[in-house]
């Protein structure tokens, strides 16, 4: 059996989509011959225990800087108070918001690595600060080092950092990463970047998609009860306002629509009160239930009562047009509710719920409106399972280890003394 020594910042049952890939490895990579240790940040409710663990201290990121979901008296101070602020942010949190977690992870990897042989090394972005950590401890510890990329470093559509930033990162970011014996990504969008970025430091590696994916075993004990009012569950992060949306139900309240009258969104993670402020200030007080970040066990038992499940994308579209779409899907396909999604008219998204038949997109009012009455009739009829279309078959928690397992396999042979 081959030793992985694996650096995650986010890890399992940690409430953020990333630590699910690497939940997946830590589960399923045995089966394929390598046995991980994991090196992540403590956290209060407890870690996943199906991998050796040790952690680092306890790391919280400071609040988000996008504007676009602050509460309204913070939008409206002066837009240079605001610039000033934000800049001084992005000085102090470089290269990202985990640099004061750098130091400690750096030492406590060294540490692990020191006190077992390990065969090979592989990180996890996000954080940026991952990267620099495997770049550093990959060569003191002269292990092979797999970079992976569930989202970008340089040119990520969710990093709002200008001209002189972008050189610097992008000159650190090729440092970094021309020590990593591979690199996969979960995006084929995020590949093409990557080779640009390799071709300009004359390296001609290829750059590995594996996708993310969606682990079945997990809804095995989750029971699949009937939905008892018409509730949209949404789960993450809110990257803008929802304007569409809360529109849409706006205007079949006024025009009496059971789809608007009944409707609630159960919301699960840490932007609750922007949601319900937006809303209140259309008159819908009463939509957003807010229960702030829960374990994911509660998440999924939540998505099984709802009667849909709901993903708002970037107005703008920067999330989801290059061909990304949001690994929270994936998630959604095993709770066997309607998915309604809605963002931009050019989206991934929309081509996704057309091939898997999970759901409905829309990209304007009408289309919500649409969409969301569809959704209140299947439910009203006891129709409320979604499922596949004949034939599409997502990945699966054990197809992303058997992946990883044949990445690491090929570096190890490529990189043997």
């Amino acid at each position: 059996m081959r030793r992985l020594l694996l650096l995650a910042y986010y890890f399992p049952p940690q409430p953020e989509a990333a630590a699910q890939r690497m939940g997946y490895l830590a589960r399923h990579l045995p089966e394929f011959g390598w046995q991980p240790t994991v090196v992540t940040r403590q956290y209060a409710a407890g870690l996943d225990d199906s991998c050796e663990i040790v952690t680092t201290r306890p790391f919280d990121l400071p609040p988000r800087g996008d504007v676009s979901v602050r509460p309204t008296a913070y939008r409206r101070r002066p837009a240079i108070v605001r610039r000033a602020a934000a800049l001084l942010r992005r000085a102090i949190y470089f290269p990202d918001k985990t640099t004061w977690w750098l130091g400690d992870a750096l030492t406590t990897t060294l540490g692990a690595g020191n006190a077992k042989r390990f065969d090979a090394m592989m990180t996890s972005h996000s954080p940026k600060a991952a990267h620099l950590v495997g770049a550093i401890a990959s060569t003191r510890l002269r292990l092979p080092w797999l970079a992976d990329y569930q989202d970008l470093w340089v040119g990520s559509p969710w990093d709002p950092a200008g001209r002189m930033r972008r050189s610097l990162e992008s000159a650190i970011e090729r440092w970094a990463i021309s020590r990593a014996a591979a690199i996969t990504t979960a995006d084929e969008s995020y590949a093409r970047v990557l080779r640009q970025l390799h071709r300009r430091n004359g390296l001609a590696r290829d750059v590995i998609v594996i996708p993310h994916a969606y682990d079945p075993s997990v809804w095995a004990d989750i029971a699949d009860a009937r939905p008892i009012e018409f509730s949209l569950c949404y789960a993450g992060r809110l990257y803008s306002e929802p304007a569409v949306f809360l529109d849409s139900i706006a205007k079949l309240r006024a025009a009496a629509r059971p789809a608007g009258l009944d409707a609630h969104v159960d919301y699960y993670g840490p932007d609750g009160q922007q949601f319900a402020q937006a809303a209140s200030a259309r008159g819908l007080s009463d939509l957003v239930r807010d229960h702030g970040w829960r374990d994911r066990r509660d998440v999924l038992e939540a998505e099984r009562r709802a009667a849909a499940l709901l993903s708002l994308l970037k107005v703008d579209g920067s999330d989801t047009v290059a061909g990304i779409h949001p690994s929270k899907l994936l998630e959604y396909i095993g709770a066997r509710r309607p998915i309604i999604a809605v963002g931009p008219k050019a989206s991934v998204v929309k081509s996704f719920l057309a091939e898997s038949g999970q759901g409905y997109y829309a990209s304007d009012q009408s289309g919500c409106m649409s969409a969301l009455e569809t959704c209140y009739e299947r439910f009203a009829n006891g129709r409320y399972e979604q499922t596949a279309k004949p034939g599409w078959q997502p990945f699966t928690a054990g197809d992303v280890a058997k992946s990883f397992a044949q990445v690491l396999d090929a570096m190890l042979e490529t990189n043997r003394p």
